[in-house]
């Protein structure tokens, strides 16, 4: 058996206690009881480019009214952001409505050129009436969103994966497209799962650079062993995002498949799912000096990745 299954003990799953619908009854605008309000979630990104952006988040409320109400919402003083990096506007739940839409803008101008601010909101009440608020705090990381092009992509990226591994690879353009060496997954391969990698290809990675989704389409990866034995080889293939592209910043959800063999490896049924967030460590021209096949020299990213 590989390793991690050896590590994994008796898992114990408690039942759920049921709850009486009757003794949580939603109220409604007659009864003495206040409205809830919560945020339909707790975090958004706003990546605002030179022609500005917005996000928008719901506010959910427990009960309806024959008229419009307004919801407030205060800045926290935790905020890092400066009143000039953002704009929120009004929130008005709709009569006969249990939802309201907040939009936060973004002002590319007044945002740092690197880095992010994070503007916090607190929910505080439904028209100025007694309100209970569950998930009353948004945290808005607002950053710049610059244009890319394929040959920006080209360097060396390195993280942490949320497994704990150390993770680093290497991208550079072959025939147009944008190519990755190994490295996702290889610490869990090696040490959690227990088989050494024997071999590995060169991974093909697709990027919108006007959505800047990436995707990595199922395709050969590496070939290992377990206890001296070769396993069946591992197709790799996965979705990200390029969450910060002026600081270079990536995300990707991996997934191994053995073809042939049923179901996919993610992770996920032996803790979290494979998953990694990747910084730009070095770009190609300062990497030219430790890449292989950039022996020629520094000049460009599009030069010595093209060969």
């Amino acid at each position: 058996m590989k390793n991690i299954i050896n590590k994994i003990g008796i898992l114990i799953v408690s039942t759920m206690a049921l709850v009486s619908c009757e003794e949580n009854e939603i109220p409604t605008i007659g009864d003495d009881y206040p409205v809830l309000a919560q945020f339909s979630t707790s975090s958004v990104t706003l990546a605002t480019p030179e022609e500005g952006a917005s996000v928008e988040v719901d506010v959910v409320v427990t009960n309806t009214a024959s008229t419009e109400r307004s919801v407030n919402v205060e800045i926290d003083p935790e905020s890092t952001a400066s009143a000039d990096q953002y704009n929120v506007g009004d929130l008005v739940i709709p009569a006969g409505s249990y939802t309201g839409t907040l939009t936060i803008s973004g002002n590319f101008a007044a945002i740092p050129e690197s880095g992010s601010s994070y503007l916090i909101l607190n929910l505080t009440d439904v028209d100025g009436n007694e309100t209970l608020v569950d998930n009353g705090t948004l945290n808005v990381e607002l950053f710049r969103r610059c244009s890319i092009t394929l040959e920006e992509l080209v360097g060396t990226w390195s993280g942490t994966d949320i497994w704990g591994y150390p993770t680093e690879f290497t991208t550079y353009i072959e025939d147009g497209e944008l190519m990755m060496t190994g490295g996702l997954v290889y610490g869990w391969l090696n040490d959690a799962w227990g088989e050494p990698i024997v071999d590995e290809s060169l991974v093909r990675l697709e990027v919108d650079l006007e959505s800047f989704e990436v995707t990595i389409p199922e395709q050969y990866y590496v070939s290992t062993i377990y206890e001296g034995d070769p396993q069946p080889d591992y197709n790799l293939k996965g979705s990200g995002e390029i969450v910060n592209s002026c600081e270079k910043i990536m995300e990707i959800s991996p997934v191994l498949v053995q073809p042939g063999l049923a179901g996919t490896l993610d992770g996920s049924a032996y803790g979290d799912a494979f998953f990694v967030r990747v910084n730009m460590t070095g770009s190609a021209g300062e990497d030219a000096g430790d890449d292989d096949s950039s022996d020629e020299g520094d000049d460009s990213a599009g030069d010595d990745s093209a060969e």
